[in-house]
Order: structure tokens, then sequence, then C-alpha cells
């Protein structure tokens, strides 16, 4: 104990900015993934805001839109279902690029 005492004694500096060094990173990850939550959020408002209990997929499509394609038959299968309400969306993901070298943009459309 004795050694301890005196080893902080003498280190007081070192251990303050390490203390301070864990500090700010502990800070910075805070930070960070308070930034990407809010980054995922902003991207999925869109979804989140329709007027749907549930979506359906493609089958090995992995829940992603740019992968999943249903035609009519899968619509009338779910809509054939009691207390089912099936309607299609559908999902585009585009850039919109400017003729005269201005910046592009990446858009999502639905329909």
């Amino acid at each position: 104990m004795f050694v301890a005492v005196r080893d902080l004694r003498r280190g007081f500096r070192r251990f303050m900015l390490l203390g301070a060094v864990v500090a700010l990173v502990a800070l910075l990850s805070t930070v960070l993934s308070g930034l990407a939550t809010g980054l995922v959020t902003d991207g999925i408002s869109g979804l989140r805001a329709l007027p749907a209990e549930r979506l359906a997929f493609e089958q090995g499509a992995k829940a992603t839109f740019s992968r999943s394609t249903l035609d009519e038959g899968d619509l009338r299968a779910f809509s054939s279902l009691d207390g089912v309400e099936a309607t299609p969306l559908g999902a585009s993901f585009v850039n919109a690029a400017s003729t005269d070298g201005g910046p592009s943009l990446d858009l999502a459309l639905s329909a």
C-alpha cells in the first residue's frame, strides 16, 4: 500500500494525464455513437412515416429494397389472406448530377 501511495504522489501528473485521455476517449465514443444513431434515424425516417405495419421482401433479398422485386402474383397472394390489405411500394435509388458541373445528389424515389 505504501508503494502505491508513493507512486501516486510522484507520478500525479502522469496519472491525471492518463485519466484525461481515458475521459476524452469515452466522450468521443459517446458522441460518435449518437451521431451514427442520428444518421441512421434520418436515413429511414421516410420508411417510418409509411402507414404500414409490415413490409414484404423477395426471398433472398436480405431486407434490401434494391434487391427485392415482387410481382402481381405475390401481391395477390398477400391480398388473399384474411385481414390483410396489400399495396405495392416501389422504391428506386438514383443519383442526380448537374449538367454544368455542380454537386451530385443521391435520391430515393418511392411510388
